[in-house]
């Protein structure tokens, strides 16, 4: 067909795959996963609820569902279209695996850029110490510049105060960097904090 034409042929052979075993939510996955590395993520979402339908408790089908909604909250974010992003988060909420680990950190970031790039101060200020409580000063800074960049909506951290912050850098950076990989995003880290990353993982020398 015209439509399948068009299709890859790693794509062809999921399809196919999908029609010989209708069951099996894998190549579903697949394709999803294939829709997301081009940024089509409302096609990979459509892919990963026919898959839920199958297994909603697969693993993979629980990490990808968190993992979509986030991208495409901070697809919204990057749009400046914060009632769009709050909608993604209030879906990110209800589900199980979003309260796991450092996740609610995550959304709590996301939380936070909604009100800063809407200009509330007051809300942007209440999500930060959120971040804070559940991170620590220094892996919640870390979080936020990493959430912003991504964002590509720098929101005014300060830099400065990181010196005052308890506790390792070396941990601080590698639970925000953890955070980020698990949504295919790299958190950058800005210039000013190599230089104390370095010394720790050389041992403070």
């Amino acid at each position: 067909s015209v439509e399948n034409s068009k299709k890859s042929p790693p794509a062809q052979v999921a399809q196919a795959w999908h029609k010989a075993l209708p069951a099996d939510p894998r190549p579903l996955l697949w394709l999803a996963r294939d829709a997301e590395s081009r940024n089509a993520l409302t096609k990979a979402l459509g892919y990963l609820a026919q898959a839920e339908a199958l297994d909603g408790l697969h693993p993979e089908v629980r990490r990808a569902r968190f993992r979509l909604l986030v991208r495409n909250a901070i697809q919204h974010l990057q749009q400046r279209k914060t009632r769009l992003a709050r909608r993604k988060r209030e879906a990110l909420e209800a589900l199980p695996y979003a309260a796991e680990g450092d996740r609610p950190a995550l959304l709590a970031a996301l939380r936070f850029m909604a009100a800063w790039l809407d200009g509330d101060e007051r809300a942007a200020e209440a999500r930060s110490a959120e971040v804070q409580a559940m991170l620590g000063k220094r892996a919640a800074a870390f979080v936020l510049v990493g959430i912003s960049g991504v964002c590509g909506q720098p929101a005014g951290i300060d830099m400065k105060t990181m010196s005052g912050f308890d506790g390792s850098w070396v941990e601080a950076a590698g639970r925000a960097v953890a955070l980020g990989h698990e949504m295919g995003f790299v958190f950058r880290i800005p210039e000013e904090w190599r230089g104390p990353l370095e010394r720790e993982l050389n041992g403070g020398t």
